[in-house]
């Protein structure tokens, strides 16, 4: 949470896929670091939660990032979560998890599409329009 709501990334953190057209458009470079653009730090909105409890977050929202968090959770708590999550997103709202996640197996509320370059992301179910 620190790192995203800073804005800072060092050079590796660069290198694990951002486009260069992105890293020129909405960063500037400080030393060896790389600062993101206050006009996009300002569309964010960070918050910590305890994914277990049920939780009410103002929304809803385009895009949710829970990446890499749900491996250390059984599947019944896994599907509450990701049904809790599903509510919260806009009807065409796009939810990220990381690469050893999924929603196969645990819930119909979202389900995964193919992502251009590999990987994939998911949407809320009933949603047929691929970003």
């Amino acid at each position: 949470r620190k790192k995203g709501e800073s804005g800072v990334y060092s050079q590796i953190e660069i290198n694990r896929g951002l486009p260069a057209m992105m890293l020129a458009k909405y960063f500037r470079q400080e030393g060896t670091q790389w600062i993101l653009s206050e006009k996009i730090r300002s569309f964010t909105t960070w918050k910590h939660i305890n994914l277990t409890q049920p939780f009410v977050v103002p929304g809803p929202f385009d895009i949710v990032f829970i990446r890499n968090v749900l491996i250390y959770f059984e599947v019944t708590v896994k599907k509450q979560i990701l049904e809790r999550i599903a509510t919260m997103m806009k009807p065409d709202g796009v939810l990220f998890l990381g690469s050893s996640e999924t929603s196969m197996g645990i819930t119909e509320a979202i389900h995964s599409r193919p992502a251009a370059g590999g990987g994939s992301y998911f949407v809320r179910a009933g949603v047929s329009v691929a970003k």
